[in-house]
């Protein structure tokens, strides 16, 4: 979770080069000296839902959860 001091400042932030060579905004963060905290997944994270198809295929792994549990 975000507090909204920091996204403020991470908003007036400049993209980096190593963000913009890996893709990860986090990267942004620690060029700037900012710290952030990494913890290790006890779980397999759900898949990434970043367009429209990956919303249907979210959906339908969602109703296939929810059919097993009734």
């Amino acid at each position: 979770a975000y507090r909204v001091g920091y996204l403020r400042r991470y908003a007036e932030m400049r993209s980096c080069p190593l963000e913009q060579a890996e893709h990860l905004e986090q990267l942004r963060a620690l060029w700037y000296g900012e710290r952030i905290h990494v913890a290790e997944a006890v779980q397999r994270p759900g898949p990434g839902v970043d367009t429209e198809d990956d919303l249907c295929i979210a959906e339908e792994l969602m109703r296939a959860k929810m059919d097993e549990v009734e």
